[in-house]
């Protein structure tokens, strides 16, 4: 007979909805299923939280280790803990044409994309400014790559809009 190993989804400050396979706790903070090993691991529940967007599934703590989706073959012969990974969707945009759109964890501190790192030509569009928080503001929130630490006050997302410096 296969080996079956029970795997508990720990969803990290986050709450794990009904999902079909797998059994709820209560308070919705973990959930357990049965998996065999040398198979895929199946249906994954994705967990909510409050100013966040769910990252994935992690075998580390706060979205470390290896990263387990549904297809992912169980190579482990004991239990098995999976952590959801919480982050932050930051989307660049020119104009109203999404550029790129990168996930990002909070509280780790990274430099944003710069417009080159983005694939937006300076020779096409000279006269980068900044980015700004809505579509056409003049209002410059953050430069060119700076460097910027995300906390989930962001909400699970944060739109970014070129500003173009117009008067140059």
């Amino acid at each position: 007979t296969a080996n079956t190993y029970t795997v508990t989804a720990n969803a990290n400050g986050g709450i794990i909805p009904a999902t079909n396979g797998w059994t709820v706790a209560q308070g919705s903070q973990t959930a357990t299923k049965t998996v065999t090993y040398d198979s895929a691991y199946g249906t994954l529940p994705i967990p909510t939280r409050t100013g966040y967007a769910f990252g994935g599934w992690y075998t580390g703590e706060n979205g470390t280790g290896t990263e387990i989706t549904q297809d992912t073959i169980v190579e482990e012969k004991q239990e098995i803990t999976l952590y959801a990974k919480w982050v932050v969707a930051i989307n660049y945009y020119n104009g109203t044409t999404l550029v790129r759109s990168t996930a990002r964890t909070y509280g780790e501190t990274r430099n944003l994309e710069t417009i080159q790192e983005l694939g937006i030509s300076d020779e096409e569009y000279p006269n980068f400014y900044g980015w700004g928080l809505s579509n056409n503001t003049l209002e410059r929130t953050y430069t060119d790559g700076q460097s910027l630490s995300l906390t989930s006050e962001e909400g699970g997302e944060i739109n970014l809009y070129a500003i173009w410096n117009r008067e140059a």
